[in-house]
């Protein structure tokens, strides 16, 4: 029979099956302790990856105004809007446990939602639907300190150089 109390030399059974017990309770744990912050790592470095290369072709194709030629390897481009020619570029990087994927837009039209639909009918650097001032803050009089608060106040020239861009329909003659 098999004595199952210590002996002078090495493990009873008992406690070699303890130990193996243990170590395999042990070995799944340790795993996850120290690898979830390896595949976090990777995980986080490849979305960078893939970030960027939708991002730079996503700029590019946006300042051309047409989709680039070349799509990056592990990316596809989808259209998104036909209308407002919008499109979507998604990259993957990685494999397994630590691939990260990154979506990107792009804008082949630019896209002004009021576009030509202002008026300053009356001439006073306000745009007449919304109310909002035409010209950067240098034109209005109650900017500078000085009474009042209208355009006609002040010394800038309808249209001139501090008009918003967004505005600049309304002065062309």
């Amino acid at each position: 029979m098999m004595k199952l109390y210590k002996q002078d030399q090495g493990f009873s059974l008992a406690e070699l099956l303890v130990v193996i017990i243990i170590i395999g309770i042990l070995i799944p744990v340790l795993h996850r302790i120290f690898m979830i912050p390896v595949y976090t790592q990777a995980k986080g470095l490849n979305f960078v990856d893939a970030e960027l290369t939708a991002s730079l072709y996503a700029m590019s194709s946006t300042k051309n105004g047409v989709l680039g030629e070349e799509v990056p390897s592990n990316c596809t481009v989808k259209l998104e809007d036909e209308e407002l020619e919008v499109h979507s570029i998604e990259c993957y990087s990685g494999f397994g446990q630590s691939k990260a994927r990154a979506k990107v837009n792009i804008f082949l039209q630019k896209v002004s939602l009021f576009s030509g639909d202002f008026e300053d009918l009356n001439k006073d650097g306000y745009e007449d639907m919304t109310g909002l001032p035409t010209h950067y803050n240098e034109c209005y009089s109650g900017f500078k300190g000085s009474a009042g608060s209208s355009f006609k106040d002040a010394s800038c020239e309808l249209g001139g150089e501090y008009l918003i861009p967004m505005f600049k329909e309304i002065y062309q003659e």
